[in-house]
């Protein structure tokens, strides 16, 4: 059995990541992408960081990562699949 937190939890969290947490604790300022990669447990808290960074003025590169595919693991597949390269590339300009 899962616990999801109320709405009013979920934006208390996402405000305190973006204002606070955000760019080494100094707070999201206006014009910064954010990459928010939410696996699917953290679904519940996921439009209420969108919508918290987006209310601070950042842009936004959502990755939702759910947890499988019928019986098939996303993460497994991955690593399965993915060359040492594949594993451990950044785009630059995020790095």
């Amino acid at each position: 059995m899962s616990y999801t937190p109320p709405p009013e939890i979920l934006k208390k969290y996402a405000a305190v990541l973006v204002k606070f947490a955000a760019n080494r604790g100094k707070g999201l300022k206006k014009g910064m992408v954010v990459r928010v990669s939410v696996p699917e447990p953290a679904k519940p808290l996921f439009l209420e960081l969108h919508n918290a960074i987006l209310e601070a003025g950042g842009h936004v590169i959502a990755n939702f990562i759910p947890q499988s595919v019928g019986k098939r693991s996303i993460a497994r597949e991955y690593f399965e699949r993915a060359t040492p390269e594949q594993i451990t590339w950044f785009p630059e300009n995020y790095a």
